[in-house]
């Protein structure tokens, strides 16, 4: 059987595609792969900040329309790029095991956050970051960085910044794990929802496709991020907005979820977690993702979020 799969173009994005066709080469080696690569609006618009363009889900809209446009059989995304809301008549079939959900720092000479001298220049392409990183320190000059994770890097090297802040999953897939000076905890620096996963998505209506994409879907990561992604609906935000969430099994079989909400000039941060028993159920899942946005809604989670986005350099 022979599978076109939608991909966007950079060396992160083909290798997490790589990925998702090594784990359906496991189901079946005759299985053949045709990468099909697809620029997104994310990718054309380098200089404005991810809020700026004002599109939902800029690295997903033109995978998304591949698929209807029956161009590619199914596509692989970064899944914290994707919108809760994503096109109709596509799904999520499978997310893969996940790797590491932090967020890091890289810096010239190897400085960590706290010992950046005041001034230091720290990019960043998200304003969830950006809020919460100015909560802990707002002597620092937050900047805008757009480009793919080769390109922030050599943004660093050349002097652009003094240091940036990234996903440690991208660097980590590309072998870069050398580059990080420092992680995060998420207590701290709240991750956004799906970090750290590999989602594939196909059309609804392909039963073939999507029983195949079914094998490679983890239970665990699944339940995972069906609280971050229901949490992150309930409060109406994406990945535009200063939200964080993430979710993980405990060593007592408790689903524990973490959620964030933060004000853009990083004075007010609201941060709490609920857990409950993990089981396969989508509905708890469900439910315990709305329970804690209904939590941080009743401690001003919609004051802080009506404020507009677009006006912070990030």
């Amino acid at each position: 059987m022979h599978f076109k799969v939608g991909s966007r173009s950079s060396s992160l994005a083909l290798k997490q595609t790589n990925t998702v066709i090594n784990e359906l080469k496991k189901i079946n080696s005759d299985f053949t792969f045709e990468i099909v690569n697809i620029t997104s609006s994310g990718d054309i618009n380098q200089h404005s900040t991810i809020s700026g363009i004002g599109v939902e889900g800029v690295f997903v809209k033109e995978l998304e329309e591949a698929l209807v446009d029956h161009q590619v059989d199914f596509v692989v995304h970064s899944l914290k790029d994707m919108p809760t809301l994503i096109h109709s008549q596509c799904e999520i079939m499978s997310v893969l095991k996940r790797t590491e959900v932090r967020d890091v720092l890289v810096s010239k000479n190897n400085i960590n956050f706290t010992n950046l001298p005041a001034g230091s220049s720290v990019g960043t392409s998200s304003i969830r970051r950006v809020c919460q990183l100015k909560s802990m320190r707002n002597n620092l000059n937050y900047q805008n960085i757009r480009g793919n994770l080769p390109t922030r890097l050599k943004k660093l090297e050349d002097g652009q910044y003094d240091a940036i802040i990234l996903a440690a999953a991208g660097l980590e897939r590309l072998g870069l794990s050398h580059k990080i000076c420092q992680y995060f905890d998420v207590f701290e620096l709240t991750p956004p929802a799906g970090q750290g996963t590999l989602a594939v998505e196909c059309l609804i209506s392909n039963d073939k496709i999507a029983e195949i994409l079914k094998y490679i879907d983890d239970s665990t990561v699944r339940a995972q991020i069906t609280a971050e992604r229901s949490f992150l609906a309930k409060l109406g935000g994406g990945c535009s907005y200063p939200i964080g969430a993430t979710a993980w099994v405990d060593d007592d079989h408790k689903l524990n979820l973490l959620g964030c909400v933060a004000s853009l000039d990083g004075s007010s941060v609201i941060r709490h977690t609920l857990s409950h028993e993990f089981n396969n159920s989508r509905e708890a899942q469900e439910k315990l993702g709305e329970t804690l946005a209904l939590h941080l809604i009743n401690n001003g989670a919609l004051k802080l979020l009506s404020q507009d986005v677009k006006s912070i350099s990030n």
